[in-house]
């Protein structure tokens, strides 16, 4: 039987995620899956494994969207900025 992670895999996606009495939005998209957790990227070269029990959603992260409408709209290669563009916090953080 096909998972509910099976469908969004290779596409970007925001996850919804919960840790404790946190909830927090993360983009990637999912790369793999295990029974109890998913590999997830984020950017262009971080994979991590998420359990399946701290996801509390997957959405479609709606900025990819809109660049891939843009570009077949107008013929241009968009393209999407990296995550350390997007939050630079998240490069920071990372080079600790």
């Amino acid at each position: 039987m096909q998972s509910a992670y099976t469908v969004w895999i290779g596409h970007a996606v925001v996850l919804q995620l919960a840790a404790a009495d946190l909830r927090a939005p993360v983009p990637g998209s999912i790369v793999g899956e295990s029974e109890n957790a998913i590999r997830f990227r984020i950017g262009q070269d971080w994979d991590i494994d998420i359990p399946k029990s701290m996801i509390l959603a997957v959405e479609e992260d709606s900025r990819t969207s809109v660049v891939q409408s843009l570009s077949q709209a107008t013929g241009l290669s968009l393209g999407t900025s990296s995550a350390s563009e997007r939050y630079p916090a998240y490069t920071k953080w990372k080079a600790s």
